[in-house]
């Protein structure tokens, strides 16, 4: 008697709980209200509140109002590397950074000061397309780029590791460092690795039924 007043109880409170959720009502933003492109590929806020929307057709700053769009400007050092951005994360200082068709950027959310990360200035940079990025617990860049595996960058010394595979696999999709700062990679073929700092031994996920799908994306 006492187990199945204790599981009434329990109902009972989950049923009041969820009854006085108030319901979440979304609005809808697109190319009609001044975003620059509908295909958007991340969104980041910003420590002061805005929220910058990433696009295969440029970068978009929404101050809660209105959109203020960033794009590739010819013969302008302070634009964007290329308008396709694959993704969007923030850095530790607060810094902007994506991945596009013509290498890497980031963003001053203060000034809007672009910077670029490509084979000129670092000439040990493998690959064109970024498609993942993540920072590690020592501020290392880890850049998946399209044909060229992963690129851990150090942005002090500029000094460029390569990692071209893991446990045999090549086939990069994706890669992530969550707050543990656990590195997980997801290959096209369906595989999941993962691996603690200082990342040199990397863990595969085996569970046939974990994955619906092959190709693993963020």
């Amino acid at each position: 008697m006492k187990k199945t007043s204790i599981l009434f109880c329990l109902l009972l409170s989950l049923n009041l709980s969820f009854g006085q959720q108030k319901s979440i009502k979304f609005k809808t933003y697109g190319i009609e209200n001044g975003l620059s492109q509908s295909h958007v590929t991340s969104v980041v806020q910003d420590g002061f509140g805005y929220v910058w929307i990433a696009t295969q057709d440029g970068l978009n700053k929404f101050n809660g109002y209105e959109f203020k769009i960033l794009k590739h400007q010819l013969k302008d050092t302070n634009s964007l590397p290329n308008n396709y951005i694959h993704c969007l994360v923030s850095d530790k200082e607060g810094l902007l950074w994506f991945g596009t068709n013509r290498g890497i950027g980031s963003i001053n959310p203060v000034d809007e000061k672009i910077s670029k990360i490509n084979r000129t200035n670092y000439p040990k940079l493998k690959g064109y397309i970024f498609s993942s990025l993540a920072f590690d617990v020592n501020n290392q860049l880890w850049a998946l780029s399209e044909k060229h595996g992963i690129n851990v960058i150090n942005l002090n010394s500029k000094n460029i590791e390569i990692i071209s595979s893991v446990n045999g696999y090549s086939d990069f999709s994706t890669l992530f460092i969550d707050q543990t700062n656990q590195l997980w990679i997801g290959t096209k073929s369906g595989k999941m690795f993962y691996a603690t700092e200082p990342y040199k031994t990397f863990h595969e996920i085996k569970n046939d039924n974990l994955f619906l799908n092959n190709n693993i994306n963020s």
